[in-house]
């Protein structure tokens, strides 16, 4: 699932570790095309590790669940 907001930040989620390279690709293709696009990631597939691979992105934000990303969420509309 993907979800783009005002141009401010994408969220994806994956449900399969096996998706994972994939999810990379995605992260390397919006960063060329929107270079300052804050990306957020979560989902199950991350249960048992590969957050490691996002470190090497700037604005690639992992959550580890739903409650952390509507904070997130809510302090980017607060703030802008």
């Amino acid at each position: 699932m993907a979800q783009y907001h005002r141009n401010k930040w994408h969220n994806i989620t994956e449900i399969s570790n096996f998706h994972l390279p994939l999810l990379e690709t995605m992260i390397q293709e919006f960063k060329e095309e929107f270079p300052e696009l804050t990306i957020l990631v979560g989902g199950q597939a991350f249960t048992h590790g590969g957050q490691d691979t996002l470190l090497k992105y700037t604005n690639v934000i992992y959550k580890s669940d739903m409650r952390s990303l509507e904070l997130f969420i809510q302090n980017i509309d607060s703030n802008g």
